[in-house]
């Protein structure tokens, strides 16, 4: 199937398949799409070309349409991340995952109407001056700042400071009409338990709202206390997804 022709099938749930629409409208280069299409939906397994999963190939899946299993043979045989999938095709997967690392999440969303705020005047946007700042809250080495200026120019990111240290961020991963995804929403150790993450998020979902109908994000389903927190703003269970790593150094 060609990429247009994909697209309009993704395009019929824009919330769920997110990532892969992402994926297959802007970085086309070195992405690769295998989909069967049936009665039942599209079946596809995912490839991305996003420039920071080329390292370790990514790969998102889907099997909408019930055809999935010989479309399994695309994946190599070890060097691979497997994420944003439903956790119902763990069975299909269990012959080709053998020694992987498998991290169980939970999608959750929030809408304009069950959206609980928390606001925070300590929350500001991040700005290209503050990509040194970044550099050292990802624990990157030095030769990583022109990245994460590209982050700063490509996504919204959020933050908190403590005098010239950043330490609490989120930033927007997609951005649509229809849902906007949030990740790498973190706080530093020694600042934890203080409310920040949730400011952070709060402020991202608001200016989320303010152009879009849904926010996403994926968490794992063992941290009660990021739960906890996206409870309160207003998330709900949207699906249990699955990270899978295998011969990569990736995690959730």
């Amino acid at each position: 199937m060609d990429r247009l022709k994909i697209l309009e099938h993704l395009k019929k749930s824009p919330i769920e398949f997110a990532w892969v629409i992402e994926y297959l409208e802007k970085w086309q280069e070195g992405s690769a799409t295998f989909a069967t299409e049936s009665p039942r939906g599209l079946s596809f397994v995912h490839r991305s070309g996003h420039p920071s999963q080329r390292g370790a190939q990514t790969f998102i899946l889907s099997d909408k349409g019930g055809e999935l299993d010989p479309l399994l043979s695309n994946l190599p045989e070890t060097g691979f991340t497997i994420r944003e999938t439903s956790s119902d095709l763990l069975p299909k997967l269990k012959n080709y995952i053998s020694g992987a690392q498998v991290y169980y999440e939970q999608r959750m969303d929030v809408t304009r109407e069950s959206f609980k705020p928390f606001s925070s005047e300590l929350v500001r946007r991040l700005v290209e001056t503050d990509a040194l700042a970044l550099t050292h809250f990802q624990g990157a080495p030095p030769q990583a700042l022109e990245n994460m200026k590209n982050w700063i120019r490509g996504a919204t990111i959020l933050g908190i400071f403590e005098n010239d240290q950043l330490i609490s961020m989120g930033s927007t991963f997609n951005k649509s009409r229809d849902a906007w995804n949030i990740v790498s929403i973190r706080t530093l150790p020694a600042f934890q338990r203080k409310g920040f993450a949730r400011y952070v998020t709060s402020a991202l979902v608001h200016l989320a709202l303010e152009q879009t109908k849904t926010v996403s994000l994926t968490v794992l389903k063992d941290n009660s206390a990021a739960i906890s927190c996206y409870d309160q703003l207003g998330f709900v269970p949207a699906g249990d997804r699955i990270w899978i790593n295998k011969g990569t150094h990736s995690k959730p």
